[in-house]
């Protein structure tokens, strides 16, 4: 629909359920935000948009939307070189392969509801320095090859993540073990989490935050 155009902004309304193949590849969107009604992100979708510098992602129970889930799929969003900002939520049930590499992501929070991360799903992000994997089971081997300048991974389960899919020879002193929470639809949130996803509900308001 939009592939190769010109196009710098789109809002994407809630009746959105799909953006299908290469929809925007190579256009120069500069920020997007993607409604939690969107339950697929095809292959190529965002491929080589070179000039945004964010994505976010909104949780469908931020607006009362209910439980659905996010596929993204093969090389969603590659070579997005100038993407620093991604705001993912426990919402994305998969992230395919390839899906950002070569992005300029610095920081990257994989929430509990991924249940897998493809391979090279973020392969080649040289300016990734941390990221978090809150299933450390959804790391499938090679999904961080390259990332040179991987400086912490932090993960959620009882066990870390395999070394298969790790950057070749990182060190198992970079690793490191912490509380991931999502609270979802509750009127408080726990405070004791290092790194929690809020989704914080009442009768009229709704309020999402990230806190790390």
């Amino acid at each position: 629909a939009f592939e190769n155009k010109g196009i710098t902004q789109v809002t994407i309304p809630s009746s959105i359920t799909t953006i299908g193949t290469n929809a925007f590849f190579g256009s120069k969107l500069a920020a997007v935000e993607i409604p939690g009604t969107v339950t697929t992100i095809e292959n190529s979708a965002f491929e080589q948009c070179t000039a945004w510098t964010k994505v976010t992602f909104v949780d469908p129970a931020k607006s009362g939307g209910g439980a659905s889930t996010t596929t993204i799929a093969s090389r969603a969003f590659a070579s997005c070189d100038n993407l620093v900002t991604l705001k993912l939520t426990g919402s994305i049930s998969s992230i395919g392969p390839e899906a950002f590499k070569s992005c300029g992501l610095g920081r990257v929070i994989i929430w509990g509801g991924t249940s897998s991360v493809g391979k090279d799903a973020f392969s080649m992000c040289v300016k990734l320095k941390e990221i978090v994997i809150a299933n450390s089971s959804a790391a499938t081997p090679g999904s961080l090859t390259g990332c040179k300048n991987l400086n912490a991974v932090h993960y959620g389960s009882d066990t870390p993540p395999s070394a298969d899919s790790l950057p070749d020879g990182f060190p198992a002193e970079k690793l490191h073990r912490v509380n991931v929470e999502r609270s979802v639809g509750t009127a408080t949130c726990t405070e004791s989490a290092s790194i929690r996803e809020k989704i914080s509900c009442t009768v009229s308001t709704c309020s999402f935050s990230y806190n790390d």
